[in-house]
């Protein structure tokens, strides 16, 4: 749904490679799936720990929250060692596949978790997505002038 908005969506810089450029959209393509599998995953999973088991009156097993925490961390040991050769996950352009990291690590901050700021690069990083306007307007909500 993300690459259907970027495409069809009005101006502004695009977030997807050129289409004729296949090394970077086979680029593209696998860091997509490397969020959804590596970073998605786990973040789902201890946010469902802390916060839905909270919401539905249960308690959370601190136990599998820590191996979601532990997991994502190895994972971002990678983003890391990319993120320190580059600004971004697929270069020196900001990306969709950047984008698609900012509602889970927000939420990570939200259940308590610092995951997202104790790695330097991933830091650097996700300290500069974060503080998007674009972000900070969706993230504090969009107040009406009406």
């Amino acid at each position: 749904m993300s690459i259907h908005l970027d495409e069809v969506w009005g101006p502004g810089p695009s977030l997807l490679p050129p289409v004729d450029d296949v090394r970077a959209n086979a680029l593209f393509e696998q860091a997509a799936a490397v969020e959804a599998v590596t970073f998605t995953q786990p973040v789902a999973g201890a946010i469902n720990e802390i916060f839905y088991k909270r919401l539905r009156g249960l308690t959370p097993d601190m136990g599998k929250y820590d191996e979601y925490i532990a997991t994502l961390s190895a994972k971002l040991d990678v983003y890391d060692e990319i993120l320190g050769r580059q600004k971004y996950l697929l270069g020196d352009e900001i990306s969709l596949v950047d984008l698609l990291h900012l509602s889970g690590g927000a939420a990570l901050g939200l259940i308590g978790s610092d995951i997202m700021g104790q790695k330097p690069n991933v830091a650097r990083w996700f300290n500069d997505l974060s503080s998007r306007e674009s972000w900070r307007v969706l993230k504090d909500g969009i107040v009406g002038s009406a």
